[in-house]
């Protein structure tokens, strides 16, 4: 049957590590249940004027900048490996294999297919892909869902479609989810938990020069983590917190721990999927409460954390197949 319009059923999108940046490699690994993907291109034209004339007299290309975006229920935390950096450990315990993540110098790139299976087939892939923000997100009632963003250095289109790879691990629920906040290893349990969300953010910089319209380098500097919560009211904890006391505190309010974990509860070596962001050093930057007639009543906090302390994924994909 000839297809010509796409729909989700006919889309590939997958990836492989760069060795080196931007030169492409094939993409064969999967990032989780994709929901939406998005690319944005341009090639910043400028049209040229001149005094004497109303009339443009030249269109002239700039550089080449790319940047994709999308969005998937959480399987595996193999996009990780492209916001930190740094040298990813892989414990094996019997079939589940624990991913534990550090921040490293420079975060590495990837190659991105993305693909359409038709009766003539389409193909792009973006070379030179590096993750720009990432946001681990839980909402009450939802899979835990990824979305993230990223700079592109240069494209290729082909007629050869990817074919699609769906990863059979089962994704994590709000109810397997759970937030903690308080002392470095006593965390007191966030109560009526209705969402969270963490961002990590790599703040890239395009490097482009003369002689070529891509970008010679896409360069990362300070990693910055913010997260934000909100919960329906049931105590002062939280915002005893934020104040740093009973009132504000006179000095610098003391930073505490914050961990977020979702597992499904089987012990490791014998299937346990899991996510854990452990941040030993937070601090709650705003606090925001709302009360609606007949409702419940509302409280938002907002924070930032100072890096990754024990960051770890487990699933079954074995260091081999993992980039």
């Amino acid at each position: 049957m000839s297809v010509d319009i796409p729909f989700n059923q006919h889309h590939a999108l997958l990836v492989k590590i760069e060795s080196v940046f931007g030169t492409a490699t094939v993409p064969s690994r999967d990032l989780g249940l994709i929901e939406t993907f998005n690319f944005d291109d341009t090639n910043n034209v400028t049209a040229i004027d001149a005094s004497g004339s109303r009339e443009i007299q030249e269109l002239a290309d700039g550089q080449y900048a790319g940047t994709l975006k999308s969005t998937m229920k959480y399987q595996h935390g193999r996009i990780f490996e492209y916001i930190f950096g740094g040298t990813t450990t892989h414990a094996v315990s019997s079939s589940d294999i624990k991913h534990t993540f550090a921040v490293g110098t420079e975060v590495d790139s990837m190659s991105l297919g993305h693909s359409y299976n038709l009766t003539t087939d389409q193909l792009r892939i973006f070379n030179g892909v590096k993750v720009n923000n990432l946001t681990v997100n839980y909402a009450l009632g939802q899979p835990i869902r990824v979305t993230w963003d990223g700079l592109v250095k240069s494209v290729d289109n082909t007629t050869t479609a990817l074919t699609a790879v769906i990863s059979s691990i089962p994704t994590l629920k709000s109810y397997n989810s759970s937030l903690s906040l308080g002392t470095d290893g006593a965390e007191a349990a966030v109560g009526k938990l209705e969402s969270f969300n963490c961002t990590f953010a790599n703040q890239l910089t395009r490097v482009d020069g003369s002689s070529d319209r891509e970008s010679q380098a896409i360069c990362s500097d300070t990693l910055l983590i913010t997260f934000e919560f909100t919960k329906a009211f049931d105590s002062i904890a939280e915002y005893t917190i934020f104040l740093g006391g009973a009132t504000p505190a006179t000095g610098d309010v003391t930073a505490k721990s914050l961990v977020f974990n979702a597992n499904n509860g089987v012990s490791l070596g014998s299937g346990r999927r899991e996510i854990n962001i452990d941040m030993a050093v937070t601090k709650l930057a705003t606090s925001g409460e709302a009360k609606v007639l007949r409702g419940k009543v509302m409280q938002t906090f907002k924070g930032n954390a100072t890096t990754i302390t024990d960051m770890f994924t487990v699933d079954d994909i074995t260091e081999a197949n993992w980039t």
